[in-house]
């Protein structure tokens, strides 16, 4: 008999009515699994063995005390989920009885561990192969079915699991523990007030958000001005943009006009002014169609419709398992099989049914050409999985969720562009001399729409399309006449809240938040902070503990970090904050995988980093460092900051803090107004010795002292 151990109820299911398909046999229920044919189909419920508690370990460890830090088990353990004991028991029963098993669990990193934990946790001798599905349908599982591998060849997967497991629980349960008492000693604070929730992946994702909350709430608009010109042409008008001399006096960091006298004498001066055209090129230019998607490009384009990561992981998860509509979704490869090319005729034709279904039926324009072969197709680019796409299965879509039905749209919407023809146009930039000044004109032009028939909507302007207009036909050397010059009043502004999608990006790219060069490069070549896997749950887990919160606007929303959240940030030191550390464990899982790294050499690096940190937290540098609540409020908590962009208020009564000014669902203030006027001052800072200024707040209109150190140092102190 065959075991085949799947990593839940749905999936084992999926693999029974396949092997009864190719036994043509009729599925059986038994306790915990499914019979079918000779073999038996057992199951998991996610992870159902529980890594020990700190007292399990040793009965010491039970307290919160300073003298037991850092745990560092001898041997790290896993202990059956009480509620989940059935399950082990069938699996174990059902593997005493089996001549051979088979992995089922999903085709990612703690797939892998969640059943190489329970055959380990059994002591399974049998032997163990591994089945890697990427497609639920029946066709897509016995596909799999014929491609088995040993599931040694997974042993590096498997470690790097176990690596993750005990690095996550190492540093969140040490420095929670260590850096809590060390803010409890400082603040007075005890229980829930006093835990500071220490997270590998957690406390750097939420540095991002408030470091970016920060950036706003202190932005400082800045003056500048545009100046464009409407030139007469013999075929007719167009508009050009000035172009001022590099190196000019007027100009600011960033090259753009800050004195509008300067701009206005200008635009004076070539006002009804002969010129001609110095320069012209045309280019024909093409884009061909985006990749499949992947889980977090999926999340970004699902977050304009107002789909948060956490419902559009959910959601691609039940189109895979649930309708076996679509691939595996947790995949970081938008690439797919060459050998698939041929498939896709089938996968569009379900599609095309499926989607009609619903009222206003096919939603596409255009026929896909299916002798196209896109630059999704490449073997060499695969890594353990590919792109979502749709598979050939017939689903009435009624029955499906909006939710459910949007998910779907997109997948098969990105599917079927691998079989349009590249979107093409002419690019064309004009220069034009008036009075010596020199300004541009730019100009698009489509040939062909290509794929971005798909994606347009009726009405709707490219974001790419933004140029000067049409150009009339022209030459070089032709005279022009300046008709009009208008001067434009423009101001700088802040980045934006982090989005759903905005935060998923940059959790995955999260060298761009980095200055250190040489870390920099480093981190572009690793996961970032988290995986495709995790990213949504890391921001849920911030939101659920109170560290952030989601801020609806009609159907799109923003995070925005909590009173709570801030005075974290404020209080831990830089390095376990910053995403620097976190993507270079990442690094280190990927090494593991690779065979690169061995789970010995990983233990010695997080043990030593568990020692220092620990060693950091007695030394009392860190209590050094770490502010008192009197020192956190006027940085954390002013009203018309936290608390006015809708984020929940910590600790008030200790800190002082009034009652939050906003609700969730509450718009932000505006910059101007979380900033406050600032007027000079000869207060020097406590903490690097650098000017103070004093600063009013928008909201209430009273002053505080803030270092002119921000954001390095941000001291400051209630007027």
């Amino acid at each position: 008999m065959r075991l085949y151990i799947a990593e839940k109820a749905s999936l084992a299911r999926a693999i029974a009515d396949a092997l009864a398909d190719k036994y043509s046999s009729r599925v059986q229920s038994g306790e915990n699994c499914y019979k079918v044919g000779g073999d038996v189909v057992a199951y998991c419920s996610g992870h159902i063995l529980r890594e020990f508690e700190p007292d399990e370990y040793n009965p010491a460890w039970k307290q919160w005390n300073m003298a037991h830090l850092p745990m560092i088990p001898a041997e790290f353990k896993l202990s059956p989920d009480r509620t989940k004991a059935g399950l082990i028991k069938t699996i174990k029963e059902q593997v005493g009885l089996a001549t051979d098993v088979v992995h089922a669990g999903d085709a990612d990193r703690e797939g892998q561990a969640i059943v190489d934990n329970v055959l380990q946790y059994i002591r399974c001798k049998k032997p163990v192969q591994r089945i890697w599905m990427k497609e639920l349908n029946v066709q897509g599982i016995q596909r799999a079915m014929g491609i088995m591998k040993p599931n040694s060849a997974y042993a590096n997967l498997f470690d790097a699991a176990r690596a993750r497991t005990e690095a996550d629980w190492g540093i969140g349960m040490n420095g929670t523990r260590a850096y809590s008492i060390v803010f409890g000693e400082k603040t007075g604070l005890r229980g829930k007030e006093g835990v500071l929730h220490i997270g590998r992946v957690t406390t750097p994702t939420l540095g991002l958000v408030v470091a970016r909350d920060l950036e706003i709430e202190n932005f400082v608009p800045k003056d500048y001005f545009t100046l464009k010109i409407e030139s007469q042409h013999l075929n007719g008008t167009f508009w050009a943009g000035w172009q001022p001399p590099a190196g000019s006096a007027f100009l600011d960091d960033e090259g753009r006009p800050k004195d509008k006298k300067a701009v206005e004498a200008v635009a004076a001066k070539v006002r009804g002014k002969p010129g001609k055209i110095t320069a012209l090129k045309t280019e024909p230019k093409r884009q061909v169609a985006p990749l499949p998607f992947t889980l977090s490009d999926l999340q970004k384009t699902a977050n304009k419709f107002g789909l948060s990561p956490a419902t559009t992981l959910a959601v691609a998860q039940s189109l895979y398992e649930k309708y076996k509509l679509t691939s595996y979704p947790r995949t970081d490869c938008p690439y797919l099989e060459e050998a698939q090319h041929k498939e896709a005729k089938d996968r569009l034709s379900a599609a095309h049914k499926n989607l009609s279904t619903l009222p206003g039926g096919w939603p596409f324009a255009g026929k896909p050409d299916f002798k196209i072969k896109s630059r999704a197709w490449d073997d060499k680019k695969l890594g353990a999985h590919s792109g979502i796409i749709p598979l050939a299965q017939q689903v009435d879509l009624r029955t499906l969720s909006p939710h459910e039905q949007l998910v779907y749209r997109l997948v098969v919407r990105n599917f079927l562009a691998q079989f349009y023809p590249a979107y093409e146009y002419e690019s064309t930039v004009a220069g034009v001399e008036v009075e010596k000044e020199q300004f541009k004109a730019t100009s698009k032009v489509e040939k062909v729409e290509g794929w971005r028939v798909l994606f347009r909507a009726a009405g709707v302007k490219d974001e790419d399309e933004d140029d000067d207009g049409p150009l009339p036909p022209m030459k070089q050397g032709d005279p022009t006449t300046t008709i009009k010059a208008e001067v434009k009043d423009e101001k700088t502004k802040p980045p934006a809240r982090f989005d759903g999608g905005s935060l998923v990006d940059a959790m995955k790219n999260a060298h761009k938040f980095v200055t250190d060069p040489e870390v920099k490069k480093r981190l572009k070549d690793t996961e970032g902070i988290g995986t495709e896997a995790t990213r949504a749950n890391i921001i849920e887990q911030l939101v659920k503990r109170g560290y952030i919160d989601e801020i609806k606007q009609g159907k799109k929303g923003h995070y925005v970090s909590t009173d709570k959240g801030r005075l974290t940030i404020r209080v831990l030191p830089t390095e376990i904050t910053k995403p620097d550390l976190t993507a270079w464990f990442e690094g280190q899982l990927e090494k593991i995988v690779e065979g690169t790294l061995t789970i010995e050499t990983f233990r010695g690096s997080l043990h030593r980093f568990e020692t220092k940190l620990i060693a950091d937290a007695k030394s009392g540098k860190v209590a050094a460092n770490m502010p008192t609540l009197a020192q956190c409020a006027p940085k954390v908590m002013p009203k018309g900051a936290g608390g006015a962009a809708g984020g929940r208020t910590y600790a008030k009564k200790a800190v002082g803090a009034g009652k939050s000014s906003g609700s969730k669902g509450s718009a932000p203030k505006t910059a101007a107004s979380a900033k406050g006027s600032v007027s000079a001052g000869s207060k020097a800072c406590p903490d690097c010795a650098k000017p103070m200024r004093l600063r009013t707040r928008g909201s209430d209109s009273k002053q505080f002292w803030g270092c002119t150190g921000y954001p390095e140092c941000r001291h400051a102190e209630n007027a």
